[in-house]
């Protein structure tokens, strides 16, 4: 009895001491990985923040190239406005030339001229001037000018 009281015990013994060294073997594992999950903590921290500047990178020159492209797509529509506008204003000298010539005329050869008439032909001559419109167009209303009003 006392033999098998001793190997019981030797038994016991036996477990305990594979516990022990288990939890002693576990122990140096997580301390081990502690150690090295804190000389690598910097290293670790520098890599995440190196991956999130990449990104940040990517996007923000995304976001750039778009706003590029932007630009220079409505500085083509403002080229593109800007032309139609001398056109557009080319028309208009024409036209206001064309008019103040053929009243210029029709006065001339009558030798005479409503006040009224006088006042509307100037504002027009203004508006002739203020589209870029020559020093031809001076020589005839200065012989408007010089017309009997009437």
């Amino acid at each position: 009895m006392c033999i098998h009281i001793l190997k019981e015990a030797k038994i016991t013994m036996l477990s305990l001491i594979q516990q022990s060294i288990g939890q002693w073997i576990m122990g140096i594992i997580i301390a081990s990985l502690s150690f090295v999950l804190f000389c690598f903590r910097k290293t670790i921290k520098e890599y995440i923040t190196f991956k999130c500047n990449k990104t940040k990178e990517k996007y923000f020159e995304s976001i750039h190239q778009e706003i590029t492209s932007l630009k220079q797509s409505s500085e083509k529509r403002e080229d593109a406005l800007n032309k139609q506008l001398q056109l557009v204003t080319k028309a208009l000298l024409s036209s206001h030339y064309n008019t103040l010539l053929s009243k210029c005329k029709n006065y001339i050869i009558k030798n005479e001229i409503p006040a009224d008439e006088l006042e509307i032909v100037e504002d027009e001559y203004k508006i002739y001037k203020a589209l870029g419109g020559n020093g031809h167009m001076e020589m005839w209303m200065q012989k408007v000018r010089e017309l009997k009003i009437i």
